[in-house]
């Protein structure tokens, strides 16, 4: 029998497929918005082995009508390109779009895309709020009550 060290991204492939929940009230705003119509996508600077696991494990996966990673463009999300090309697969243009972000460059690049943009509490961003709501066009603490934008 051979014993084998986990890799770190083994590592990181079972933390996003076990352990990683999401944000207070999202299911049920997902939930809302895929019950209205409203057309939603995922952004994101993870790799697809890191951001499927987490959305099957916490059953949004088929919530979302498209997926995009910043492995699919050339720059990382710290520029638009992740958020311009998830228009694109939405079908949809920048200024139709509202995107929901926790880290300051994420709300910097979805705003250079020309999209709406609100800003989401994250424990491990919280020292970033300030900055975040300078930015964005509005923030809100969970998903149970999302601001009119």
């Amino acid at each position: 029998m051979e014993l084998r060290q986990p890799t770190s991204n083994g590592m990181a492939i079972d933390e996003y497929s076990r352990r990683v929940g999401l944000k207070p009230y999202a299911l049920d705003y997902l939930k809302k918005l895929k019950e209205s119509g409203i057309k939603v996508g995922v952004a994101t600077g993870l790799p697809k082995v890191l951001y499927e696991p987490v959305l099957k494990n916490n059953g949004v996966y088929d919530l979302f009508d498209a997926f995009t990673s910043t492995d699919e463009v050339d720059r990382g999300k710290t520029f638009p390109d992740v958020f311009l090309l998830a228009a694109k697969k939405l079908g949809l243009e920048p200024h139709e779009c509202v995107a929901f972000e926790d880290v300051p460059e994420g709300v910097k690049s979805a705003k250079q895309a020309g999209m709406t943009v609100c800003g989401v509490h994250d424990k491990y961003s919280e020292s970033f709020r300030a900055d975040i709501e300078k930015i964005a066009d509005g923030y809100l603490l969970n998903f149970s009550e999302v601001p009119k934008l």
